[in-house]
């Protein structure tokens, strides 16, 4: 009975390296009493993973509304049932032991795919899946990104909207979406964000402009500048809060959210048009020929690159992995950028 006993726990155990929540929940209910043996419960691991997590057997109990003596019997049992000592008490509390340390480096896993695997199974019982919402507030969307999401969560259905920053930002605050991606930093403090980078804009003059055809252009030059503006790209507020720091005025001419309608009117209004490096790097990597933007010395003109959500809001894994495809994607862009600066502009640039 005892060999069964432990086929039994390394069953168990198994599974849950492997994360896979489905085999770890059959392996405990399947889990049948022997003689002399009680079955382990789901409890017992969420019990060790809170006490594992506060570092504290009082404050682990007075989270999960039980006594400490209870708790102390429920990791004891848990324990005995694994057959090693998972904590081990310490003046200020308890720490994991190695045995203890290694279950618990599965176990987050596991309840994370636990916890994903019912929120599926409701919503589809009721004939819903989960929607993941984004507003975007730059000119293009890698769709990559998508691809991959769907290919790695494919009950996740996606809605990802382009707009303007301010517009991006009041969808957020109103609680209308799951995710902004911002070109300006959020201040409401009801509002998480994580730093995804940094992009310069250059600058791309019509032909016949006085500044085309020019590499680099000073930043006293471009005082009393006609300009057009894509609000989605690099909004006018943006721009002229960065004039204004640094003593200059620029005129704007005509704004718009469509792209193609700004680069259509930024030659036939002889207006200078603000582009991103990375854009410009991408466009020069697929081969084709254009004169390029001027770079602006020194390079003040940047947009912040930032994923935005809101404080209250508990990440599912989908929503996790949305976010690291997110930074990949930058990474590349940046490094794409890099290599496009030192080839076109040289060392130091």
């Amino acid at each position: 009975m005892e060999t069964v006993r432990i086929l039994l726990q390394w069953q168990l155990w198994e599974a849950a390296a492997c994360t896979c929540t489905a085999a770890v929940f059959c392996a405990i209910l399947k889990w049948k009493k022997t003689e002399g043996v009680r079955p382990m419960e789901l409890k017992q691991l969420q019990y060790f993973r809170k006490a594992a997590k506060t570092k504290s057997i009082s404050a682990a109990a007075e989270a999960l509304y039980i006594t400490q003596p209870a708790l102390s019997r429920c990791i004891k049992r848990l324990e005995e049932e694994v057959g090693v000592s998972l904590l081990q008490r310490t003046s200020s509390g308890v720490e994991l032991t190695a045995a203890g340390a290694a279950l618990m480096a599965e176990l987050d896993q596991v309840f994370e795919h636990l916890e994903h695997g019912l929120s599926s199974a409701r919503l589809i019982g009721n004939q819903q899946l989960p929607t993941l919402n984004v507003v975007y507030c730059f000119e293009e969307f890698d769709t990559g990104i998508i691809y991959q999401l769907h290919s790695a969560f494919p009950d996740v259905r996606t809605s990802v909207d382009i707009l303007p920053p301010d517009q991006a930002y009041r969808e957020l605050l109103a609680g209308k979406v799951d995710f902004a991606v911002l070109s300006q930093v959020p201040e409401h403090p009801g509002i998480c964000f994580r730093r995804l980078g940094a992009e310069e804009m250059m600058l791309s003059f019509p032909e016949g402009h006085p500044l085309s055809g020019r590499a680099f252009v000073l930043l006293e030059e471009l005082d009393g500048l006609d300009v057009v503006c894509n609000e989605v790209g690099f909004d006018w507020n943006s721009i002229q809060r960065i004039c204004e720091e640094h003593g200059i005025s620029m005129n704007l001419k005509f704004s718009s959210n469509s792209h193609q309608t700004v680069g259509r009117l930024h030659n036939m209004m002889q207006s200078a048009l603000f582009v991103p490096i990375g854009s410009v790097a991408e466009f020069r990597d697929s081969g084709r020929n254009r004169e390029l933007p001027a770079r602006v010395v020194p390079q003040v003109f940047r947009r912040n690159i930032v994923v935005a959500w809101p404080e209250q809001k508990r990440l599912t894994t989908a929503e996790k992995y949305f976010m690291e495809l997110l930074q990949r994607s930058n990474r590349q862009i940046q490094q794409k950028t890099q290599e496009f600066c030192m080839e076109v502009f040289g060392r130091g640039s």
